[in-house]
């Protein structure tokens, strides 16, 4: 054997993404959804995708309507969480910039698979797109 795809999914697609262009064995990478995680990046994400759909879920609806449901812990938690949104990442290296710098200098073939309903995937998404090298 001479080369070799690799495959990994979250944490082990954005590992495969730093390490493939340092090893001239891999030939391909195959990543599903990639583990992009900032604070500020996943409250957004939170923001955007989980709480309207929780909004308009009826099992929300039933917790509110058995009494299950704690308005003060969740008021507090929903504020966290704008005022991380409304914070910035810009200009704070981490392993998401490495990502995408193995991503950039690897040569071979990539498929991406982005699952639709995951807040990982949105979260990856999210921050790609905001990113001014990337275009997916």
């Amino acid at each position: 054997m001479e080369s070799v795809v690799l495959w990994g999914l979250c944490d082990a697609a954005s590992a495969a993404m730093m390490y493939a262009p340092k090893d001239g064995r891999i030939a391909g990478l195959v990543i599903a959804n990639p583990w992009a995680r900032g604070e500020e990046s996943y409250a957004r994400t939170q923001m955007k995708h989980y709480y309207t759909r929780r909004l308009l879920s009826a099992d929300f609806w039933r917790k509110v309507a058995s009494g299950n449901f704690n308005p003060w812990q969740s008021a507090s938690e929903f504020g966290g969480n704008v005022a991380k949104a409304a914070s910035s990442e810009a200009g704070r290296a981490d392993y998401r910039e490495k990502m995408l710098a193995g991503l950039g200098g690897f040569g071979g073939p990539v498929l991406l698979l982005i699952s639709g309903q995951d807040l990982t995937a949105r979260e990856f998404l999210g921050f790609v797109g905001s990113h001014p090298r990337v275009r997916l």
